[in-house]
């Protein structure tokens, strides 16, 4: 039988190292040692050492060889084996594994598919924990929020004596450069000079979807702070076929950094006749 003592060097512990510490070990070398990782110049190394890494792993792992070590009087790797046998009793799932996934305010204005690709460990029969690469497509809805989660049930990592753990995607929302959402409404700011908020103005924009906008303001003073909202123009309400929010256009009032003296007075004679 193997000297018990050569797997533990393998993985660089000492022999009382518990079950969370040769499966960690055991990780970090198969990630740094794995043959994809490595040129041609040191390939043939790495599947030797990944190789050894496997097999000290597998061993230590092995319930039957756990119970031949335990009569040569390594009582660590009996515990072990006593500790594996609880754990397959009553399970427990890690926290799962969160991702961003960014989106655009068109995208979820629309709903788009996005692919995603992640890895994850996966246990073999035989107690090997190898890496497998996962590839989905996610259907974004329209009108999804910044938060939603995405998850996909018992599809993230797994470790011997636990449930595998879920993954889950977050929504998130990337920058718009002229519309910024607050809930299901949209927000676009505007500036306008002193002389058109007081005289008279009128601009033109388009949506998220295209849709040509154009706003006049020929009877209405446009004061600091004043906001105009057009009803049923902002996203799409998720789970409720048709229906949006609203678009709110809040006015940034740009005043002159100075004024001539004609200018003052004409200013002067403006007010006196509103009054």
């Amino acid at each position: 039988m193997a000297n018990p003592s050569k797997f533990y060097e393998v993985l660089n512990l000492s022999e009382d190292s518990s079950p969370q510490e040769i499966r960690k070990a055991y990780k970090i070398l198969a990630k740094k040692w794995h043959p994809d990782k490595h040129p041609v110049s040191s390939k043939r190394e790495a599947e030797a050492k990944f190789k050894a890494i496997s097999q000290a792993y597998e061993a230590l792992s092995d319930q039957e060889f756990t119970n031949k070590a335990s009569v040569h009087g390594n009582t660590h790797l009996n515990l072990k084996r006593s500790c594996s046998s609880v754990s397959n009793d009553v399970k427990r799932k890690p926290m799962p594994k969160e991702s961003k996934l960014e989106c655009t305010l068109e995208e979820l204005f629309w709903g788009c598919k996005k692919e995603v690709k992640f890895t994850r460990d996966v246990v073999t029969n035989a107690g090997w924990v190898l890496q497998k690469q996962e590839c989905h497509t996610i259907t974004v809805k329209p009108g999804w929020r910044k938060g939603t989660k995405i998850i996909f049930d018992s599809m993230g990592d797994e470790m011997p004596g636990f449930l595998p753990a879920d993954i889950v995607f977050l929504i998130s929302e990337k920058y718009h450069p002229l519309f910024k959402r607050i809930g299901d409404n949209l927000v676009l700011k505007v500036k306008v000079t002193l002389a058109n908020a007081l005289t008279g103005w009128s601009f033109t924009f388009r949506l998220i979807d295209g849709e040509k906008i154009s706003c006049y303001f020929h009877n209405e003073i446009i004061f600091p702070g004043y906001e105009k909202v057009i009803k049923g123009k902002g996203m799409p309400i998720a789970n409720k076929h048709g229906a949006r929010g609203d678009l709110i256009i809040k006015f940034h009032v740009v005043f002159p950094r100075e004024l001539s003296g004609e200018q003052r007075k004409c200013v002067v004679e403006l007010l006196k006749e509103s009054n």
